[in-house]
């Protein structure tokens, strides 16, 4: 009987267990959660909310990958993830003019994404910088940051 308890209890607690494994339904949760920023974007543009809220998805997207093990393919993915909300931060701070908060979203958006390999992320992520740029009123950098994502 107590045998059988201290089963019960590791199985609930996780003790024994080794790292979870991480696969495709974990991205396509992310993907789902990644639709719903997209569409609350749509609705609402450059709200603090949608911005924070991407953040901490990518944030979500990142601690996966330390909380279990997952193929080369599904950690690109989940790179690819992050680096998607974290455009998606970026965008929402363009869009309400919060030009600090975008510059630091690219950064970490531009990180992510090269280490993603995803070059359809890249693409939306220097196009979007490109955007950034223009407000900003640095025409040359908006070049430039079309110029990558052209050639990607």
């Amino acid at each position: 009987m107590a045998a059988a308890g201290g089963t019960a209890v590791a199985a609930l607690t996780g003790a024994g267990a080794g790292p979870r494994r991480i696969g495709i339904s974990d991205v396509q949760q992310l993907q789902a959660r990644f639709a719903e920023v997209v569409a609350s974007d749509h609705r609402h543009g450059g709200r603090l909310s949608i911005e924070t809220r991407a953040g901490r998805l990518a944030d979500e997207a990142l601690a996966l990958q330390e909380r279990g093990t997952a193929t080369q393919r599904i950690r690109a993915q989940l790179y690819a993830g992050a680096a998607s909300f974290m455009s998606s931060a970026m965008w929402a701070a363009i869009d309400g003019r919060r030009f600090d908060a975008a510059l630091h979203h690219h950064q970490k958006a531009a990180s992510l994404a090269a280490m993603s390999g995803d070059s359809s992320i890249q693409f939306r992520i220097w196009s979007h910088a490109g955007s950034l740029y223009r407000h900003l009123g640095r025409p040359g950098d908006a070049l430039a940051a079309n110029d990558v994502a052209r050639n990607l």
